[in-house]
């Protein structure tokens, strides 16, 4: 197993240990199975939803890591080796079609392009549930966005991957211009720990509303609108606010 970071990217701090730690799991002689996760999430071309996919049960169940449930689902990526020399991969991702699980995105984000894509590899005895459970200890990952959808049938939806350093047109600013939707990731309710998981986004505020912008008192139903209307109502219409998205984007000709 190589603890090598992709791309020439040095680890260091917590990604250090996180690498030293593994090295030693692989020398061991039980060194444990080792599980693939997927997140795709799409946050970066002003989506909300994030698939947590995985190829398949781990003791039978479907696993958990970073408090997040993995569903199992045909899923195969391939091509993410790298030499370190010549050309970043170009990876291909291909997700089962049949339930239709990415079929409204792909339709209402234009085939999912930009999309966020990272594969994660960790140890099975660091999932969430087990004795050494450990988030943090890890691979560095793969982090790649969709460059184009190859291919879709009824079984299945093909895609290109590619580094953010190795996309087709790419133009500054590197920022995708969204006129009505905030990029941020909002926080998210954790019912185990009774608390929030921050996000990106900085509101760290007491008041709560539902995707809709509706006061609500239920934490669980705190849920970003990602439109400048859910930005005024956490903090004030008169006040400074965080939206990532470009409002005024519209007045330019």
């Amino acid at each position: 197993m190589s603890s090598t970071a992709p791309h020439g990217v040095l680890p260091h701090g917590d990604e250090l240990f996180a690498v030293t730690r593994l090295a030693a799991d692989s020398q061991s002689l039980t060194p444990g199975d080792i599980v693939v996760l997927f997140d795709i999430d799409t946050a970066p071309i002003g989506g909300t939803e994030i698939w947590y996919l995985c190829s398949g049960l781990v003791d039978g169940a479907a696993p958990m890591w970073k408090g997040n449930t993995y569903a199992p689902h045909p899923i195969v990526a391939e091509g993410f080796e790298w030499a370190g020399r010549g050309q970043l991969p170009r990876p291909k991702l291909t997700v089962g079609n049949a339930l239709g699980l990415l079929q409204a995105a792909v339709v209402q984000y234009n085939d999912l392009l930009g999309a966020k894509v990272t594969r994660w590899k960790t140890l099975k005895k660091y999932l969430d549930g087990q004795p050494n459970a450990d988030p943090d200890t890890h691979y560095i990952p793969d982090i790649y966005h969709v460059d184009r959808k190859v291919s879709q049938t009824k079984g299945m939806i093909e895609f290109d991957l590619s580094a953010a350093l190795d996309q087709q047109g790419v133009m500054l600013p590197r920022r995708q211009i969204i006129r009505d939707a905030c990029t941020e990731t909002y926080r998210k309710w954790d019912a185990t720990t009774g608390q929030f998981v921050p996000g990106t986004c900085p509101y760290a505020g007491t008041a709560k509303f539902t995707a809709k912008d509706a006061p609500t008192d239920a934490a669980h139903l705190d849920v970003c609108s990602h439109k400048l209307s859910g930005c005024k109502a956490r903090y004030g219409a008169d006040s400074e606010l965080p939206f990532s998205g470009f409002p005024a984007v519209s007045r330019t000709r």
